[in-house]
């Protein structure tokens, strides 16, 4: 009897590390390479909205099943910081900006990459 029940705990055990691993491996978004940052860090300064702005570039995490990445850029204007997130996509080889704002941009990605990322699969993105 007790040779059972070790094999059930054991059994158990098992299962949630394999959960664990499995939750692991879905938002396993990578930080970029030094060629990756300086690139995305390139192109999310010239955003659209930045104009005449100061911008700093951080938080970039790049998706591993996509060619897809986020950064969080702050723009100045004067003294008062504005944070928004900056949605990239990799096409032919190089960063673009895809979306930049501050709810919902992650929308313009596939849903893998938007969990890959770790964005809310709650969002009601295109209802």
């Amino acid at each position: 009897m007790q040779a059972r029940s070790i094999r059930v705990t054991l059994l158990l055990l098992l299962t949630g590390v394999l959960c664990l691993v499995l939750v692991a491996s879905a938002l396993a978004w990578r930080a970029p390479t030094r060629s990756e940052q300086q690139a995305i860090t390139r192109v999310a300064e010239r955003a659209p909205h930045a104009k005449r702005a100061h911008v700093h570039v951080s938080d970039i995490r790049v998706s591993t099943v996509g060619p897809w990445a986020d950064a969080t850029v702050t723009l100045y204007f004067g003294n008062a910081p504005d944070n928004a997130t900056d949605i990239l996509h990799r096409v032919h080889g190089k960063w673009i900006n895809a979306s930049l704002g501050t709810a919902g941009e992650w929308c313009v990605m596939p849903t893998k990459d938007q969990r890959n990322l770790g964005f809310s699969a709650g969002y009601p993105c295109h209802r």
